[in-house]
């Protein structure tokens, strides 16, 4: 842009977006914004109660979705 001519120390660090922790499990994307533990230590149970099951075949069915409020 032609009114930064001339600034200085832009852009800095400062300026960056946080990193933020994410992980992907099969279909799913895990992130937190301040994780306790890591990710392999959260989702080593989940694998072995449900890691039998066809996660990639799953498929959203909106005729079972249900908002409670």
């Amino acid at each position: 842009m032609h009114e930064f001519d001339g600034v200085e120390g832009f852009p800095s660090e400062k300026d960056d977006l946080p990193k933020v922790a994410f992980a992907i499990w099969e279909k799913f994307i895990f992130v937190s914004l301040s994780p306790a533990f890591s990710f392999e230590d959260y989702i080593r149970p989940v694998k072995e109660r449900v890691g039998w099951l066809p996660v990639q075949e799953f498929v959203f069915d909106p005729s079972r979705s249900r908002d409670y409020l």
